[in-house]
This record gives C-alpha cells, structure tokens and sequence, in this order.
C-alpha cells in the first residue's frame, strides 16, 4: 500500500458550501456551480475579508445577500445546478426557464444563458410573441426583438389586452400602420430585409428594432 496521500479529483472534489440569503430564505449549496459559471460569483468567492470581517457566506449569520431576487427564480436556478435526481432537471416549463435566463443574465452567467435562450426557442417562446420581445429587448437579445414583431404583425389576430401590456400601448396601436406599409410598392429585398425596413419606418427611433439575424437575410 502507498503512503503517498490522496489527491482531489479535478472534477468532483467540491469547495465549501456557501450560505446565500434570499428574501427571507437561506440557502446552504455547493459554491462549485457558481464559481464555474459565473465570473461575478469566482470574483466574490476570491476576496479575502478584513483583519475583523467574519467570510461571508460560511454561517447562518453572515449569508451571501442576493438582492433584488426572489425565492422561486432561485430555486429553478438550483434545481438545474443540483438536480435532485436523474432526470429531474428536465421537467422545466418556459416560465421556470425565463426565471434560470433573467438569473444568468443578471449575474453573466454566459453558458447559462445561451443554454436557457436555446431551451426557450425549443418550448414554444415563438408561440409568445410579446413575451419573445419584452424579454428580447429587457435582455438585449436581439432576434426575439425581431422575431416577435414580425409574428404580431403579420399574422390575422388582434394583440391582447395582455399582449398589450408587455409591450406597451404606444407600440400596440401601430401594428395596423405597419400592415398598411407591407401593401406600399417600392420595397425591394429579402421578406425579412423588406419586414425590417417597414418596421423602422412605421416605428422609427421610438424603439430600438435591430436587423433581422443574417439566417433571415437568406429568405423566410
């Protein structure tokens, strides 16, 4: 038998716990998730307290404080980092995954947000036009801007009343304008190129409408 000493798996020999605060909820994880993840979390992890500073995060006492967070978003962000059991972090619906993108977003959490951004357009985001543009422009993300305003004026139904209210009343009346302005002669392009160039006329500078995404410039 060797009397070397054992060394930490490169993988799965995992730091401390950290005690993070959350509304009025403490959490006791892993600190591995979010370090690896996150570079604002590694940054935070690294920082040697003062000579009379207790490290935060090691007791009840002196949680991580995670302001402006709410208990539920957190917990679906946990339960894709820990899942509980195989398989149990594939039953997320888009509402739980819109809670995982707004924590990844919030906290740069890069791999994590390109990952909920694919999950969400394979769950039905497109189906949600609106929501597709509130959370396009709320998180920069630019192809839902321009997706969801082309599936709302394009297609035969009204905008809802609650439609309306994730975009705003100024933007919902100016739907029928747009439609008008697909029937003017003169536009020449691609669908999507002639779609976008309407869009900017009927909108203007009110409202920040990017190019459609080059896969779009090809032809719809």
């Amino acid at each position: 038998m060797s009397d070397s000493q054992p060394s930490h798996h490169t993988s799965y020999y995992f730091s401390n716990p950290v005690i993070f605060l959350v509304e009025d909820q403490l959490f006791r994880v892993p600190a591995h998730m979010f370090e690896s993840t996150s570079l604002i979390f590694r940054d935070m992890f690294s920082l040697a307290p003062g000579p009379s500073q207790e490290v935060e995060g090691q007791a009840d006492g002196t949680p991580v404080r995670l302001e402006q967070v709410s208990v539920v978003d957190f917990e679906r962000l946990l339960r894709l980092f820990y899942p509980m059991g195989p398989g149990s972090n594939l039953n997320f619906d888009m509402e739980e995954w819109c809670s995982i993108f707004h924590l990844a977003d919030k906290w740069d959490m890069n791999d994590v947000r390109l990952h909920a951004i694919k999950t969400l357009d394979q769950t039905g985001i497109r189906n949600h036009p609106a929501l597709q543009i509130n959370y396009g422009v709320k998180y920069k993300y630019n192809p839902w801007v321009y997706e969801g305003f082309c599936t709302l004026i394009t297609r035969e139904q009204s905008v809802t009343e609650k439609e309306g209210g994730l975009l705003g009343l100024r933007d919902t009346v100016r739907f029928p304008s747009f439609i008008n302005s697909m029937t003017i002669e003169g536009y020449y392009g691609t669908p999507a190129q002639i779609q976008y160039m309407v869009l900017k006329q009927v909108f203007g500078d009110d409202i920040d409408i990017p190019p459609p995404p080059p896969s779009l410039e090809q032809g719809l």
